[in-house]
Protein backbone atom coordinates (compact mmCIF):
# COMPACT_ATOMS: atom_id res chain seq x y z
CA UNK A 1 0.00 0.00 0.00
CA UNK A 2 1.01 3.63 -0.35
CA UNK A 3 1.12 4.04 3.45
CA UNK A 4 3.55 1.14 3.85
CA UNK A 5 5.61 2.45 0.96
CA UNK A 6 5.77 5.86 2.64
CA UNK A 7 6.80 4.34 5.97
CA UNK A 8 9.65 2.47 4.23
CA UNK A 9 11.02 5.92 3.38
CA UNK A 10 10.00 7.99 6.40
CA UNK A 11 11.05 5.68 9.25
CA UNK A 12 14.66 5.05 8.13
CA UNK A 13 15.11 8.71 7.13
CA UNK A 14 13.84 10.02 10.47
CA UNK A 15 16.08 7.49 12.22
CA UNK A 16 19.08 8.83 10.28
CA UNK A 17 18.20 12.43 11.16
CA UNK A 18 17.57 11.54 14.80
CA UNK A 19 20.91 9.72 15.17
CA UNK A 20 22.76 12.59 13.46
CA UNK A 21 21.34 15.17 15.86
CA UNK A 22 21.72 12.91 18.89
CA UNK A 23 25.40 12.61 18.04
CA UNK A 24 25.61 16.37 18.52
CA UNK A 25 23.36 16.38 21.57
CA UNK A 26 25.10 13.58 23.51
CA UNK A 27 28.49 15.18 22.97
CA UNK A 28 27.05 18.49 24.20
CA UNK A 29 25.81 16.72 27.33
CA UNK A 30 29.19 15.01 27.76
CA UNK A 31 31.01 18.36 27.59
CA UNK A 32 28.29 20.17 29.58
CA UNK A 33 27.60 22.60 26.75
CA UNK A 34 23.98 23.86 26.82
CA UNK A 35 21.99 22.40 23.92
CA UNK A 36 18.35 21.73 23.05
CA UNK A 37 16.83 18.43 22.06
CA UNK A 38 16.63 17.87 18.27
CA UNK A 39 14.02 19.88 16.38
CA UNK A 40 12.74 18.25 13.20
CA UNK A 41 11.84 20.64 10.37
CA UNK A 42 8.96 19.30 8.24
CA UNK A 43 8.60 20.21 4.58
CA UNK A 44 5.40 18.51 3.35
CA UNK A 45 6.44 18.81 -0.29
CA UNK A 46 8.10 16.34 -2.65
CA UNK A 47 10.65 15.01 -3.20
CA UNK A 48 12.29 14.93 0.27
CA UNK A 49 9.47 15.82 2.67
CA UNK A 50 11.84 17.29 5.25
CA UNK A 51 14.35 20.07 5.76
CA UNK A 52 16.27 17.97 8.26
CA UNK A 53 16.72 18.61 11.96
CA UNK A 54 18.72 20.93 14.21
CA UNK A 55 19.75 21.39 17.81
CA UNK A 56 20.21 24.82 19.35
CA UNK A 57 23.48 25.29 21.18
CA UNK A 58 24.84 27.99 23.45
CA UNK A 59 27.25 30.22 21.51
CA UNK A 60 30.76 30.84 22.76
CA UNK A 61 30.50 28.19 25.50
CA UNK A 62 32.36 25.28 23.90
CA UNK A 63 36.15 25.29 23.69
CA UNK A 64 37.95 24.31 20.48
CA UNK A 65 38.09 20.60 21.35
CA UNK A 66 34.54 20.54 22.63
CA UNK A 67 33.26 22.28 19.48
CA UNK A 68 35.11 19.75 17.34
CA UNK A 69 33.72 16.76 19.24
CA UNK A 70 30.16 18.11 19.06
CA UNK A 71 30.40 18.99 15.35
CA UNK A 72 32.05 15.80 14.11
CA UNK A 73 29.86 13.39 16.08
CA UNK A 74 26.68 14.26 14.16
CA UNK A 75 27.86 13.27 10.66
CA UNK A 76 29.60 10.15 11.98
CA UNK A 77 26.53 9.00 13.94
CA UNK A 78 24.29 9.69 10.97
CA UNK A 79 26.53 7.72 8.60
CA UNK A 80 26.58 4.72 10.94
CA UNK A 81 22.84 4.40 10.26
CA UNK A 82 22.86 5.74 6.68
CA UNK A 83 25.25 3.14 5.25
CA UNK A 84 23.22 0.00 6.19
CA UNK A 85 20.04 1.70 4.96
CA UNK A 86 21.75 2.66 1.69
CA UNK A 87 23.28 -0.78 1.14
CA UNK A 88 20.00 -2.62 1.76
CA UNK A 89 18.04 -0.12 -0.32
CA UNK A 90 20.44 -0.42 -3.27
CA UNK A 91 20.38 -4.21 -2.94
CA UNK A 92 16.58 -4.14 -3.27
CA UNK A 93 16.72 -1.74 -6.24
CA UNK A 94 17.44 -2.71 -9.84
CA UNK A 95 18.11 -1.60 -13.40
CA UNK A 96 14.99 -1.36 -15.53
CA UNK A 97 14.28 -0.58 -19.16
CA UNK A 98 12.81 2.90 -19.35
CA UNK A 99 11.14 4.05 -22.56
CA UNK A 100 9.71 7.35 -21.37
CA UNK A 101 11.28 9.13 -18.41
CA UNK A 102 8.63 10.80 -16.34
CA UNK A 103 9.80 10.33 -12.77
CA UNK A 104 12.20 12.31 -10.66
CA UNK A 105 15.88 11.90 -11.44
CA UNK A 106 18.36 12.12 -8.57
CA UNK A 107 22.05 12.84 -8.92
CA UNK A 108 24.46 10.03 -8.14
CA UNK A 109 27.35 11.00 -5.85
CA UNK A 110 30.50 8.92 -6.14
CA UNK A 111 29.54 6.85 -3.09
CA UNK A 112 26.23 5.85 -4.67
CA UNK A 113 27.91 5.03 -7.98
CA UNK A 114 30.40 2.78 -6.19
CA UNK A 115 27.69 0.95 -4.21
CA UNK A 116 25.47 0.43 -7.28
CA UNK A 117 28.38 -0.89 -9.33
CA UNK A 118 29.54 -3.14 -6.48
CA UNK A 119 26.11 -4.70 -5.98
CA UNK A 120 24.56 -4.60 -9.47
CA UNK A 121 27.40 -3.92 -11.90
CA UNK A 122 26.86 -1.68 -14.91
CA UNK A 123 23.45 -1.32 -16.51
CA UNK A 124 22.73 -2.00 -20.16
CA UNK A 125 22.18 0.84 -22.69
CA UNK A 126 18.68 2.27 -22.32
CA UNK A 127 18.33 1.13 -18.72
CA UNK A 128 17.89 3.38 -15.69
CA UNK A 129 18.56 2.50 -12.08
CA UNK A 130 15.22 2.57 -10.25
CA UNK A 131 15.75 3.07 -6.55
CA UNK A 132 13.35 1.84 -3.83
CA UNK A 133 11.98 4.08 -1.09
CA UNK A 134 14.46 2.54 1.36
CA UNK A 135 17.29 3.30 -1.05
CA UNK A 136 15.99 6.83 -1.44
CA UNK A 137 16.11 7.27 2.35
CA UNK A 138 19.76 6.22 2.22
CA UNK A 139 20.39 8.64 -0.66
CA UNK A 140 18.85 11.51 1.34
CA UNK A 141 20.98 10.49 4.35
CA UNK A 142 24.12 10.73 2.22
CA UNK A 143 23.00 14.04 0.71
CA UNK A 144 22.10 15.67 4.04
CA UNK A 145 25.38 14.51 5.61
CA UNK A 146 27.41 15.87 2.71
CA UNK A 147 25.45 19.13 2.62
CA UNK A 148 26.06 19.61 6.35
CA UNK A 149 29.77 19.15 5.74
CA UNK A 150 30.00 22.19 3.48
CA UNK A 151 32.70 24.28 5.23
CA UNK A 152 30.47 27.29 5.76
CA UNK A 153 29.32 29.16 8.88
CA UNK A 154 27.10 27.20 11.24
CA UNK A 155 27.02 23.95 9.26
CA UNK A 156 28.88 20.97 10.72
CA UNK A 157 31.60 21.44 8.12
CA UNK A 158 31.95 25.09 9.14
CA UNK A 159 32.39 24.10 12.79
CA UNK A 160 34.90 21.37 11.94
CA UNK A 161 36.99 23.50 9.58
CA UNK A 162 37.09 26.40 12.05
CA UNK A 163 38.44 24.11 14.77
CA UNK A 164 41.04 22.79 12.30
CA UNK A 165 42.37 26.01 10.75
CA UNK A 166 40.86 28.87 12.76
CA UNK A 167 39.89 32.15 11.09
CA UNK A 168 41.22 30.97 7.71
CA UNK A 169 37.93 29.05 7.55
CA UNK A 170 36.15 32.36 6.87
CA UNK A 171 38.04 32.74 3.58
CA UNK A 172 37.16 29.16 2.62
CA UNK A 173 33.49 29.84 3.34
CA UNK A 174 33.45 32.88 1.04
CA UNK A 175 35.20 30.87 -1.69
CA UNK A 176 32.65 28.05 -1.38
CA UNK A 177 29.74 30.48 -1.76
CA UNK A 178 31.43 32.19 -4.73
CA UNK A 179 32.09 28.79 -6.35
CA UNK A 180 28.46 27.77 -5.83
CA UNK A 181 27.14 30.96 -7.43
CA UNK A 182 29.60 30.63 -10.33
CA UNK A 183 28.67 26.98 -10.90
CA UNK A 184 24.94 27.77 -11.07
CA UNK A 185 25.58 30.65 -13.49
CA UNK A 186 27.78 28.51 -15.78
CA UNK A 187 25.43 25.51 -15.74
CA UNK A 188 22.33 27.73 -15.89
CA UNK A 189 20.71 25.84 -13.05
CA UNK A 190 19.50 27.40 -9.82
CA UNK A 191 18.87 24.24 -7.79
CA UNK A 192 20.93 25.37 -4.80
CA UNK A 193 19.82 29.02 -4.73
CA UNK A 194 17.76 28.59 -1.54
CA UNK A 195 20.64 26.79 0.21
CA UNK A 196 23.13 29.53 -0.68
CA UNK A 197 20.72 32.26 0.43
CA UNK A 198 20.13 30.52 3.78
CA UNK A 199 23.89 30.13 4.30
CA UNK A 200 24.50 33.81 3.62
CA UNK A 201 21.62 34.89 5.87
CA UNK A 202 22.81 32.74 8.79
CA UNK A 203 26.36 34.08 8.35
CA UNK A 204 29.51 32.83 6.67
CA UNK A 205 31.81 33.69 9.56
CA UNK A 206 32.16 31.25 12.42
CA UNK A 207 32.10 32.81 15.91
CA UNK A 208 35.16 32.15 18.09
CA UNK A 209 35.09 29.28 20.57
CA UNK A 210 35.65 29.75 24.30
CA UNK A 211 39.31 28.84 23.76
CA UNK A 212 40.61 28.95 20.17
CA UNK A 213 44.18 28.26 21.27
CA UNK A 214 43.39 24.85 22.79
CA UNK A 215 45.29 22.17 20.79
CA UNK A 216 43.18 19.60 18.94
CA UNK A 217 45.73 16.81 18.89
CA UNK A 218 46.72 14.50 16.04
CA UNK A 219 43.80 12.08 16.41
CA UNK A 220 41.12 14.76 16.20
CA UNK A 221 42.90 16.46 13.29
CA UNK A 222 42.97 13.24 11.25
CA UNK A 223 39.32 12.47 12.05
CA UNK A 224 38.36 16.04 11.12
CA UNK A 225 39.96 15.97 7.67
CA UNK A 226 38.63 12.47 6.96
CA UNK A 227 35.11 13.57 7.90
CA UNK A 228 35.29 16.68 5.71
CA UNK A 229 36.54 14.54 2.81
CA UNK A 230 33.17 12.76 2.77
CA UNK A 231 31.92 15.86 0.99
CA UNK A 232 33.86 14.73 -2.11
CA UNK A 233 32.14 11.35 -2.38
CA UNK A 234 28.76 12.24 -0.89
CA UNK A 235 27.63 15.52 -2.49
Amino acid sequence: SSVLSGLMYAIPLMTILFCHEMGHYLQSVRHRVPASFPYFIPLPLPPLGTMGAVILQGRGVATRRQMFDIAVSGPIAGLVVTMPVLLLGIYQSSYENVIHSGGLEFGEPLLLQWVIHWIHGSGQPGQSFIITNLGLAGWVGVFITAMNLLPVGQLDGGHILYTLIGRKAHTVAFLVIAAGISMMAIMETYTFSLLLILLMVTGLRHPPTANDSEPLGTGRTIIGWLTLSFLIIGF
